[in-house]
Formats: structure tokens, sequence, C-alpha cells
């Protein structure tokens, strides 16, 4: 009997919690990555608009990763139901990143609590984009509850999202679609019109998401007895304090709960950047708030869990799983 998308989810998920991402394996994120390199070499080279080398990169690797991951999944199946579900499985799972999120955060937490500014602030700079030399204890703590709270979103909740929706072939397109936003979705000249299509589809896969997500962490709040009013009603307040469209929704929420203030100024490459803030300062970003983060985390993945349990026999499972299989 062939398992439904959200089991093999589940099942995705317990794995990634035990053993994470293991770096001895190529990961399915750095062979998209590497493509999309090749790629837009050779459409830059083709070319002479980088809005359409861009566009012809994007769609490129979201046609061959689906049909690839369609093929594998497909031709397992055929071999036989376990073998179809155990590389489905495998694949949602690479897909997912609640293990290494945690462990990241808890790197720069360790770091910070032995006092040691050096290493927390390259343990930070392996999970964020913003530059690290000119940040302090509060610096590095708000910088890392930022990143947790954004990739709640693209890094969980979303993936989960199309992986219970579509099964891996969604999960793969997901996921391309946010790797060549973080590769090309940058606002500087030599990507600001190659990666237009990037970060427009980025912003459309995540919209429902992040909504969602937004809506679950005061409840997670709740249960962890955070500031769960706050959480609600910063969400509402400063949810489009952000260039993106949806990297607010989780920060604002996180941050009400924590009573913290995130975004404000930032340098990137050298070049100082100006955002609105984000939160209440009702209290120093310090130590005990990364950990609070990574725990609304964890809650708020299982709310989300708990909930779609319920919908895992809905319209969308039945008819897309069946018609893929």
């Amino acid at each position: 009997m062939l398992m439904a998308f959200y089991d093999q989810v589940l099942i995705a998920i317990v794995l990634d919690l035990l053993i994470g991402d293991p770096t001895w394996y190529p990961h399915p994120v750095r062979i998209i990555g590497y493509f999309a390199i090749q790629l837009e070499k050779m459409y830059r080279a083709l070319f002479l608009c980088p809005k359409i080398a861009g566009c012809f990169t994007f769609i490129t690797l979201i046609i061959g990763a689906s049909l690839i991951t369609w093929l594998i999944v497909y031709t397992a199946y055929q071999l036989h139901h376990v073998a179809g579900d155990v590389v489905s499985i495998f694949i949602i799972y690479t897909s997912i990143a609640i293990h290494d999120l945690i462990k990241h955060s808890r790197r720069v937490y360790h770091a910070l609590g032995q006092e040691d500014i050096d290493q927390a602030k390259r343990c930070v700079g392996c999970i964020v984009g913003r530059d690290t030399g000119q940040l302090d204890a509060a610096g590095i703590t708000k910088a890392t509850v930022e990143t947790v709270s954004e990739n709640l979103v693209d890094g969980i909740i979303a993936p989960l999202i199309y992986a219970i929706l579509f099964g891996p072939v969604g999960v793969v397109v997901f996921k391309v679609i946010s790797t060549t936003d973080s590769m090309f979705g940058y606002k500087n000249e030599k990507y600001k019109k190659f990666g237009w299509l990037s970060a427009r589809s980025d912003d459309v896969v995540n919209f429902i998401p992040a909504r969602i997500t937004a809506l679950l962490i005061p409840l997670a709040a709740f249960i962890l007895r955070l500031d769960f009013k706050q959480s609600f009603l910063v969400m509402i307040r400063d949810r489009k304090n952000h260039a993106s469209p949806n990297s607010a929704h989780s920060e604002a929420a996180v941050a009400g709960a924590l009573g913290i203030q995130v975004g404000g100024e930032n340098y990137y490459n050298g070049v100082l950047q100006t955002g609105q803030f984000i939160g209440n300062d009702s209290v120093q970003p310090s130590l005990s708030h990364i950990l609070k983060a990574n725990k609304i985390v964890m809650v708020t993945t299982l709310i989300f869990l708990f909930v779609m349990c319920f919908c895992k026999d809905s319209f969308f499972d039945d008819v897309i799983y069946s018609s893929l299989w």
C-alpha cells in the first residue's frame, strides 16, 4: 500500500530531528546551487538582457528539477512501493531544516555564553546574510532571533506545506525557488534584474506559509507562557515593516512574544541598509531569547502538524496523490 504524503512528512521530520543534514552526502540544495551557477553562466552568455537570462535560468531549473524528481520517484515506485516511499521520504527529509536551524543557533548561544564574541560572530555569520564584524552581543542575539524566525517559514513550515500537498516534486520545486532567491535575489547591480523572477516567485510561494506561521506563533507563545498577546498585536502592527512581503510576519510574532526589537540598521557587503524596526524594545536582546526562539520554532512546528493531521485526507491530498502515482 502506498504511503500518503502526510505520513511521509512525519517520518521525514523524525529523521531530520534525529540526524539533521549530514555533510558527507551531496545535499540537493548544493546540487541545485551548482546547476544554478552553470546555467547563469550559460544564459548570461546567450542573452544580453540580464532579466531574460535570469528568467531562462530559473525556468530551466524548475522544469529540470521537477522532471528529474518525478522520474526518480516514479521509477522507485515501479520497482516497489516501499522503494518509492523511501525515496520520497528522503527527498522530503532533505528539504526540512529544523535540526540544523536549532543546531546553528545554539552554537551562537554557546559562544555568547562563553563570552567569545569573535566565535559568536563567526557562528552567526553562517546563518545570516548581513555583515557581522560590527555586531555586539545584543546585535548577534538579534540577528540570530531574526534568522530563526524567518527560517521557521521558508526552512520548515513552507516546505512541510508543499510536501503535504504535492509530495517530493512539490517540495523540490519549492527548494529550487528558495535556493535561487537566496543566490540571485539581491537588489544590487549584478542581480537586481537577473534575479527578478526568482525573488518574485519566492514571495509568492511563501505568501500563505508566512501568514499561517504568523498565526501559529502566538499559540506557541501561549503554550510556552510567553507574551502571546503582544505576539499577535505586534505581528498585526509590524507585519509589513520589511522589504520582503513575508519576512516580517514571523519576525514580528516572535519579537512580540519575546518583548524585543529587531530590524533597523544592518550592513550588507559593507553597505549600510536602514530598515524599519519590528517589535518593542521592552527588554535588551539576551542569551535566553535565542533558546526561547528555538522553543517557539519547535512548538509552532508541532502545532502545525497537529492541525494538518485533521487535513491529511483532504481534497488536495487525495486528488494530487492519486494523479501523480
